[in-house]
């Protein structure tokens, strides 16, 4: 049978330079997988196509070398596995799916040179010498679901990945800073939702800084706290004495309590004590128990943090600021049910 020095599919492969580091996805049969991870632990990572002796790959490439025809049986073995002789080095991560068990994948290092080891007459005499990096479910905290999305698409035994090597370099680092237990531990789903919207915050920000006007950003203030129960009593005018908002937390037993609020629109980092100041003189104008900052800034700056600081030595004072309120207000806009009419 004809043959090429490499499989169709690979060429595109072929694009390393000399002294990088490979990355590599790596199939196992699972009908095999406590034999592939027995191998692991004995720092053999295998591969099928091997059941003879005439299919080691060194002697399959001096046939390929000479342009001496493979048989059907020797092409698929050298299509399927010429990998391992002549471009996986030393170095390269592999990262083996399905090892230990289908929830979980084996991150290994290259260690030393192919070897082909028919002993036993086994379909996986292909072997390199590795050593195991760590062991990660696919539902780590710490795994890009990309990653494992790539992972279970991909069908060939072997294939270098270019995309998903800056994961499985960090994957390999952080290896070494993580227990077993804490790489084997799948994510909580709240977790993840946390990540999710964690991740959307930057884009909402964004899109409020170049969208939203004062008028809107008291508006949206106030239809958040609508959403957290609290009554507003009143909404101000030029004349505020030092609230924008006055609400009136349910906090039962007929008890009376009023709480005064600012909203300001300070982006980036919040060093502004005009919002204190307001609302010290709410406490004296309205007769509030608290008063509340809410401002869209990142951080608070030192001199504003000062300011809280001594006020609250006088007054109760909250501030809402940074990841907190942008989280409230995104649980906001993303809610289906919310009435603005």
């Amino acid at each position: 049978m004809a043959h090429t020095l490499a499989p169709p599919e690979a060429k595109n492969d072929q694009k390393r330079r000399e002294g990088d580091m490979n990355c590599w996805f790596w199939n196992i049969d699972l009908s095999e997988q406590p034999y592939f991870n027995k191998e692991l632990q004995e720092h053999r990572l295998r591969q099928g196509w091997g059941y003879d002796g005439k299919l080691d790959l060194r002697k399959l490439s001096v046939k390929v070398a000479s342009k001496t025809p493979l048989d059907e049986q020797e092409q698929e073995a050298w299509s399927r596995c010429w990998y391992m002789l002549s471009e996986i080095k030393v170095g390269d991560l592999v990262v083996v799916k399905n090892v230990p068990d289908r929830d979980k994948f084996t991150i290994v290092r290259v260690t030393g040179p192919y070897d082909f080891t028919l002993d036993k007459g086994e379909d996986y005499e292909h072997v390199l010498p590795v050593e195991i990096v760590g062991v990660y479910h696919k539902q780590s905290e710490f795994v890009p679901t990309t990653l494992v999305n790539a992972l279970h698409r991909e069908r060939n035994p072997i294939r270098v990945t270019y995309k998903h090597k800056q994961a499985v370099c960090d994957l390999a680092s952080k290896a070494a800073n993580t227990t077993p237990e804490e790489r084997a531990k799948p994510e909580q789903f709240k977790g993840k939702v946390a990540k999710w919207q964690s991740s959307l915050l930057p884009h909402l920000k964004d899109a409020l800084k170049a969208k939203l006007s004062p008028p809107e950003t008291e508006r949206l203030i106030l239809e958040m706290l609508k959403r957290e129960g609290m009554g507003v009593v009143w909404t101000a005018g030029p004349g505020e004495q030092g609230a924008d908002l006055l609400v009136d937390p349910q906090i039962g037993f007929g008890i009376p309590y009023k709480l005064a609020i600012q909203v300001k629109m300070h982006w980036g980092q919040d060093n502004d004590q005009t919002g204190i100041n307001q609302l010290e003189q709410a406490f004296v104008a309205h007769g509030v128990q608290a008063g509340l900052l809410i401002t869209v800034a990142d951080t608070l700056g030192p001199d504003l943090t000062k300011r809280i600081e001594e006020s609250r030595k006088k007054y109760n004072i909250q501030v809402i600021y940074g990841e907190d309120l942008f989280g409230r207000l995104l649980e906001l806009i993303a809610d289906p049910s919310l009435d603005l009419t």
